[in-house]
């Protein structure tokens, strides 16, 4: 996972314009409310790219190995801004809590079919929050 500081591109007195580039095939707003906790899973195919609009939250995340099983001494533990894309390739869990109510993008590479959850996001067992180590 890496975490970019996103620039505007362009401004002037109307505003500015920042582009986000990314290959997606699913795009979400994600409100979330101070405290709260989001995610505690791991997609096996998936690139994801989460653009934090407002607000702010810890974002703990740990590599996953080829069985499904997470990969010791790799746990990383990080606050993320506003103005910040946290970039997380395929087979790294992530869970996000919440310092604040926050409002963030959420952009994947592959769709997110409610259908077909269990195809794209691997629950973890327990929460990465527990143990920072």
């Amino acid at each position: 996972e890496s975490v970019l500081d996103v620039l505007p591109a362009f401004s002037d007195e109307r505003g500015a314009i920042t582009n986000l580039a990314a290959p997606a095939q699913h795009v979400a707003v994600i409100t979330s409310r101070a405290g709260s906790r989001r995610a505690g899973h791991w997609h096996p195919d998936d690139h994801q790219f989460m653009y934090l609009v407002s607000g702010g939250y810890r974002a703990v995340t740990q590599q996953v190995d080829a069985q499904g099983g997470l990969v010791p001494d790799t746990k990383r533990d990080r606050v993320i801004e506003p103005g910040q894309l946290v970039c997380c390739p395929p087979r790294v869990a992530h869970e996000y809590e919440f310092a604040e109510d926050s409002v963030f993008l959420n952009i994947t590479t592959v769709s997110r079919d409610p259908a077909r959850f269990a195809d794209h996001t691997i629950r973890l067992p327990r929460s990465l929050f527990e143990d920072r180590k």
